[in-house]
C-alpha cells in the first residue's frame, strides 16, 4: 500500500453489493480469517469457495485475526496454522489480533467464553502478554499489530491506565497498534479512561491502522455493535487524531453482515467518503518517540493469577460459581452488559446455522417461549466459537427436549444434514417420508407447514444446494 493511507471494509459476504455499486469507494479490504472456518472433529479447515472468491477482488487484503486472542494466560496454537496459511495465500503487510482473551484453560473442562473479554491490565499482565505477542509475531513473516479492545468494565482501583497498558506492551513486543476509535469512544462514554488522556499516553508512531464503526446504546451503555452509521462526534475525533499518525497506513470501516442488510448503500458509501476526506489531511511525519522510561505504575499488584482472572471473570459472565472476586467486581454492571452480549451472539450463530428449524419453533410456539428455550439451552451448553458447532450444540439440545411440533424432526434432520455437509464438504444423503421440499417452501415464507403429502423423499444435500435423488 505504499505511504498512502488506504480506505477500506471489513470483508463479509454482503459487502459485495457495495463493491459492485461502488468499486472505487473501496482500496482495502480487512480479512477476518475465523468467520470462514469450519470445525470438524477438532480440526480446522477454511471455506475455499469463501478464499477463491476473496483471491478474486483485485484488492489488497489485510488480515484481522478475531480468534486468537493475545491478552491470554494461554494461546490458542491449533489456530496458527490456519492463519498463516491464510497469510501465504493473502500475502498482506501485516496481521492484527485482539488483546484480549476468549477461552479459560481447565484441567478436567476448557471452555470458550462466547465473546472477546478484557485482560488483566497489571505488571503480571504485561509480562505475560509481552510473551504472547512475541511469540505469535515468531509465526509469521510480516508485521504483527495488536488492538485496544472495547471494556464494559468500570475501572479497578489497582489496574494500569487503558493507555499505559497498552504503551508499555506496544514498546515491550516491538509491534504495531490496530487503533479502534470506536472501542476507545465506547470506553470513554462508558467511564474509562477519555480518549484524549489515552492518545496522550500511547506512542503514536505505532499507530498502522485506524478502525471505526457504529454503535447503539442498552441498558445505559454504548455498545461496540458495528450498526447505525459513523456518529458525527467520531468523525470529529477522527479529524483530530488522523494528522497526529505518521506511519498510519490504513483506515477500515467496520459493518456487520445484518447491518449492510439494513443500510442504505448509499449511506454507507456516504460514510467512506467522509473517511476519504480525513486521510487527504496534512499528516505529521516527523519521528515521534516515545519514551518508555516516562511510564510509572504505582498500584498495588493483584495478588489473583491471569488464569484466576479469567475464571473469575468467565465465571460470573456466563453464570457459573466462582472461588475468588477483586475489588467487588460481581457487582459491576458490565457482567449483565457482556453476558447479554454473549447471549445475543449465541442467538444469532444458532438462527444462522438452525434458521427453519427456529422458525417453524417459533411460528408454533411464539417468540417467547423460543426465548425460553435458548435460555435453557444457554444454561446447559457452554458457548462455542464456530456457528457449526453452536448449531450442533443446539440441534442436540433440540433432540433432548422432546418437542410435539409437526414436521420440527424433519427440518432438523434436514438442516443437521446441510451443517454437516458444510462441516465435511461432502454430500449427504438423507431420506424423508414427507415432502420436505414443500415444507421449506412453506417455512421459507414464513407460514406453518399445511397439508404437506407423505411422499417419500431422498435428497442429495450438499453445502449450497439440495438435489432429489429420488
Amino acid at each position: 500500500m505504499q505511504n498512502e493511507i488506504k480506505i477500506g471494509v471489513t470483508y463479509v459476504g454482503e459487502i459485495e453489493n457495495l463493491i459492485k455499486s461502488y468499486p472505487n469507494i473501496i482500496e482495502v479490504l480487512e480479512i477476518e480469517p475465523q468467520t470462514f472456518w469450519i470445525n470438524n472433529s477438532g480440526k480446522l479447515h477454511q471455506l475455499d469457495k469463501v478464499i477463491q472468491n476473496i483471491c478474486n477482488l483485485r484488492y489488497p487484503k489485510l488480515i484481522h485475526s478475531v480468534g486468537c486472542p493475545l491478552g491470554t494466560s494461554q494461546l490458542n496454537q491449533e489456530q496458527i496454522p490456519l492463519l498463516q496459511e491464510i497469510v501465504s495465500i493473502l500475502k498482506p503487510l501485516w496481521i492484527s489480533e485482539h488483546l484480549s482473551f476468549n477461552k479459560v484453560w481447565n484441567s478436567n473442562h476448557d471452555y470458550w467464553t462466547g465473546f472477546l473479554l478484557p485482560p488483566l491490565q497489571s505488571n503480571k499482565g504485561i509480562s505475560k502478554y509481552t510473551q504472547q505477542i512475541k511469540f505469535f509475531k515468531n509465526k509469521f513473516d510480516i508485521p504483527v499489530a495488536i488492538e485496544n479492545g472495547v471494556n464494559y468494565f468500570k475501572p479497578l482501583e489497582n489496574e494500569i491506565d487503558d493507555g499505559n497498558f497498552i504503551a508499555e506492551l506496544l514498546i515491550k513486543s516491538n509491534c504495531g497498534l490496530v487503533l479502534d476509535i470506536h472501542n476507545l469512544w465506547c470506553n470513554e462514554r462508558n467511564g474509562r479512561q477519555s480518549a484524549k488522556k489515552f492518545l496522550e499516553q500511547i506512542p503514536l508512531e505505532r499507530v498502522w491502522e485506524l478502525h471505526i464503526a457504529g454503535g447503539k446504546e442498552e441498558n445505559g451503555y454504548w455498545i461496540d455493535a458495528h450498526s447505525e452509521e459513523i456518529s458525527k462526534e467520531l468523525f470529529s475525533l477522527m479529524y483530530n487524531i488522523v494528522p497526529n499518525l505518521p506511519n498510519l497506513k490504513a483506515i477500515i470501516f467496520e459493518i456487520e453482515p445484518s447491518y449492510t442488510k439494513i443500510m442504505d448503500l448509499e449511506l454507507i458509501r456516504s460514510q467512506m467518503k467522509e473517511l476519504h476526506k480525513i486521510r487527504s489531511l496534512k499528516i505529521n511525519r516527523k519521528n515521534m518517540l516515545y519514551y518508555p522510561n516516562m511510564l510509572r505504575h504505582e498500584k498495588s499488584e493483584y495478588s489473583i493469577s491471569i488464569h484466576e482472572w479469567e475464571q473469575m471473570i468467565s465465571s460470573l459472565i456466563l453464570g457459573k460459581s466462582i472461588f475468588k472476586d477483586i475489588e467487588n467486581i460481581r457487582n459491576d454492571p458490565g457482567i449483565n452488559i457482556y453476558h447479554n452480549l454473549i447471549n445475543s451472539n449465541r442467538s444469532a450463530m444458532i438462527l444462522n446455522t438452525l434458521k427453519l428449524s427456529s422458525r417453524l419453533i417459533i411460528l408454533t410456539l411464539g417468540i417467547s417461549d423460543f426465548k425460553k428455550l435458548l435460555q435453557k439451552f444457554f444454561n446447559n451448553y457452554f458457548p462455542n466459537l464456530f456457528s457449526s458447532d453452536e448449531g450442533a450444540n443446539f440441534y442436540l439440545f433440540l433432540k433432548e427436549q422432546n418437542l410435539t411440533i409437526e414436521y420440527l424432526n424433519d427440518i432438523l434432520e434436514l438442516e443437521f444434514a446441510i451443517l454437516q455437509s458444510k462441516i465435511s464438504d461432502t454430500k449427504v444423503i438423507k431420506k424423508f417420508k414427507y415432502d420436505i421440499l414443500n415444507i421449506v417452501k412453506h417455512l421459507r415464507e414464513y407460514k406453518i407447514p399445511l397439508l404437506v403429502k407423505n411422499t417419500e423423499i431422498v435428497l442429495a444435500i450438499f453445502p449450497d444446494k439440495l438435489e432429489i435423488i429420488s
